[in-house]
């Protein structure tokens, strides 16, 4: 490729770049510039309410000056500028307002003033500017008058006749009224003064505020559902903001539908504890929404009816997207802070409200220690209870009865028991009873539960002689009353580890058993006279109860502060005929809290 064909190609480029890549970056910096200069806008509310006025003048300024000379459209440098004149105005500087106020207008001739800002003072300063009223000299005195305008003459008279006049214009019917909205049942008197809305335009945020409440309210919330949502749906909520006059918020437009909007509210002090409220979820106060008002928009204290977010504009509104970005920022705030709060309770360890009543289930294993014995199958003739003195009963499960059964065919099977072969225990720890339960208790602190737990117990003695001599409890019942605790700050009302203690009493059967063989022949001679011994299988069981006390203690995991896994060594000491019987286990259970 040639010289010349080379510089030309390279020239086409250059000016291609010029005239596409570089327009580009222009705009994209002025868009950033415009972008940022609305979210100055917006921030600056907070300034105003904070009474923070050099803070916001100094945030527009700023702006202002990022947008000049043309990053910025001609509308948004002059909102720049009359709100830069309303925070001077409130800082006490008359005559810099006064001069914002100016440049603003012969940017933007047609522009008035930021309605979150309006009142009469400043509303006086804006038309005084704005109507060309006479204006101030540097030393205060009124400045000379400017000479009058020449008066048109009137045009000669003409020897036409004037011209036909023109129809009077239709006139559009009147609209119908709208009919005032339907009177709904309200909650009762609550911790708080609030009366509710009459009605509200769909699309539009629903102001709420409320007065007074308990002293200690640190955190308040408004729980709401949207109209036509279903009972069982979750409840959405909103953090109210903190006034001078009480709290304040907006239910969000996008959740302002038609039908009724249902609400109530909650407070809660700095350590997330419940101290108060109006209305519950059966009895919430109630909004109609609807397509068009019958009266005044609805607002909160001394702010402007907020705006529709979606709705088609109309003449001198704001565009929709602007209507949400100039939504008051205190309802921002408060709904940030919400966000905000929301994150930190949802982070382990973080405290919730107490839930008082939880309910659970779970199960335990006893384990038993089994005396040793000789002969412990053999009856007392004349009693018929054991010759032992542990009172330990057999059952033949072989046979499906107890050994020897307590008949005269038993009567025979006790004469033939042999000594040394009549069932024998070498003793030790052996499984006993396992109970299956269901529990409810009630927190009377964020650490101590008091409740009752029912179930049944499984692998019981079957021997019936041991329950008809009041040596075993005869029922799979059981039943017992508790108190626990949680050792640790606030347990229960947080996630994570924590030690638990509990003390309890109760009625249940206690038994245990070990398996072995006694041995049946014809008692006519030492020897069996020479007849073979028939061996018997044997169970040898050890029971007690009704009553039983128990004590323990372990480890409680919550993966959330509404739920609790409890793992634990339980001691019991039953009480009965037998005396007092000691068993030992573990627990594990399972817990839900509302």
């Amino acid at each position: 490729m040639n010289g010349p064909v080379r510089f030309v190609l390279l020239f086409v480029a250059f000016v291609t770049w010029i005239l596409v890549a570089l327009p580009r970056s222009v705009l994209a910096a002025n868009s950033r510039a415009e972008v940022a200069a609305l979210d100055a806008l917006n921030q600056a509310e907070s300034d105003y309410l904070g009474m923070s006025y050099a803070a916001g003048a100094a945030r527009l300024d700023k702006a202002l000056r990022a947008c000049a000379p043309a990053n910025c459209s001609s509308g948004t440098q002059a909102a720049l500028l009359r709100d830069i004149g309303t925070m001077q105005f409130r800082a006490g500087d008359k005559a810099v307002a006064v001069k914002a106020f100016g440049e603003a207008l012969k940017l933007h001739p047609t522009i008035d003033l930021n309605p979150d800002y309006e009142s009469a003072d400043l509303r006086a300063a804006w038309d005084e500017v704005k109507g060309g009223g006479p204006p101030r000299a540097a030393s205060g005195a009124p400045a000379a008058p400017a000479a009058p305008p020449l008066i048109p003459l009137a045009p000669a008279p003409s020897s036409t006749a004037p011209p036909a006049p023109l129809p009077p214009a239709p006139v559009a019917p009147a609209p119908l009224p709208v009919p005032p909205p339907p009177v709904l049942p309200q909650p009762g008197k609550g911790d708080f003064v609030h009366t509710p809305v009459a009605e509200q335009k769909v699309d539009t945020p629903l102001p709420i505020f409320i007065e007074g409440g308990p002293a200690d309210a640190y955190h308040v919330i408004v729980r709401y559902k949207r109209a036509k949502e279903r009972d069982d749906a979750e409840w959405s909520h909103i953090d109210l903001l903190r006034t001078g006059r009480g709290w304040t918020g907006l239910i969000p437009c996008n959740d302002v539908v038609v039908g009724t909007m249902r609400y109530y509210v909650q407070a809660y002090n700095k350590d997330m504890d419940p101290v108060g409220g109006n209305g519950d979820a059966k009895t919430p106060y109630q909004v109609p929404i609807r397509e068009e008002l019958a009266g005044p928009p609805p607002h909160l204290p001394f702010k402007n009816p907020p705006k529709a977010c979606h709705g088609k504009p109309q003449p001198g509104d704001a565009p929709a997207k602007e209507a949400v970005e100039t939504e008051p920022a205190a309802t921002e705030a408060a709904q940030v802070k919400g966000e905000e709060k929301d994150k930190r309770v949802a982070k382990p360890g973080a405290k919730q409200p107490l839930r008082r009543w939880w309910i659970g289930a779970g199960l335990h294993f006893d384990f038993l220690t089994m005396p040793a014995g000789n002969d412990l199958c053999r009856l007392d003739p004349n009693t018929a209870l054991p010759v032992n003195d542990k009172h330990v009963f057999c059952y033949a499960p072989d046979l499906g009865s107890d050994f020897p059964a307590h008949s005269l065919a038993g009567a025979t099977q006790n004469n033939q028991l042999q000594p040394g072969t009549a069932g024998t225990s070498g003793g030790g720890i052996v499984l006993a009873n396992l109970r299956v339960f269901a529990s409810l208790d009630y927190a009377i602190n964020a650490n101590i539960l008091l409740g009752v737990r029912g179930g049944y117990v499984l692998l019981r003695s079957p021997a019936v002689q041991a329950v008809a001599d009041g040596y075993a409890f005869g029922s799979g019942i059981y039943f017992e009353a508790r108190a626990t605790g949680v050792i640790a700050k606030d347990a229960l009302q947080k996630d994570g580890f924590a030690p638990v203690a509990f003390v309890g009493a109760g009625a249940s059967a206690f038994d245990g058993h070990t398996s072995g063989t006694a041995t049946l022949c014809p008692a006519a001679s030492a020897s069996c006279n020479g007849v073979k011994p028939t061996p018997v299988n044997v169970d040898m069981w050890w029971s007690n109860g009704p009553g039983f006390i128990d004590f323990g203690g372990g480890l409680r995991y919550a993966p959330a502060p509404q739920y609790g896994i409890i793992g634990a060594v339980r001691v019991n000491l039953s009480l009965g005929n037998n005396g007092l019987i000691p068993t030992v286990g573990p627990e594990i259970s399972g817990q839900m809290g509302f």
